[in-house]
């Protein structure tokens, strides 16, 4: 990607945020379990993409395109636990506690060796 194709993608990312962030954690489940049918049903198409890019064996690469999708379905319920915690604090009378809660956009730089 170039510079310009990052700023489009992190800004894309940032406006879909602004409506995602409203979002329930039961519908964020849902988007997941979506997303996780989306890869079943396109395993085939993915695989192709991933022998092209990779050259890797047909069997390899549909394992690997279902496998993706597994960690999809194995996430989602997470969407549903946002219980927080309290934590002990060493100051007395303070009490520290997590919120969780989606925060906003990430950029990630992520090298590939060929």
């Amino acid at each position: 990607m170039t510079v310009d194709d990052t700023k489009k993608a992190i800004q894309s990312a940032y406006n879909a945020f602004q409506t995602f962030k409203l979002s329930t954690p039961a519908q964020r489940n849902t988007m997941l379990l979506k997303l996780q049918r989306l890869f079943e049903d396109n395993a085939k198409d993915l695989a192709r993409l991933i022998v092209w890019e990779n050259g890797k064996s047909w069997n390899d690469a549909y394992t690997e395109a279902v496998y993706a999708g597994s960690y999809v379905a194995w996430y989602a319920p997470e969407a549903l636990r946002t219980n927080g915690q309290t934590i002990p604090c060493s100051m007395p009378g303070t009490r520290n506690f997590t919120i969780k809660q989606p925060v906003g956009v990430c950029a990630l730089l992520v090298p590939y060796v060929a």
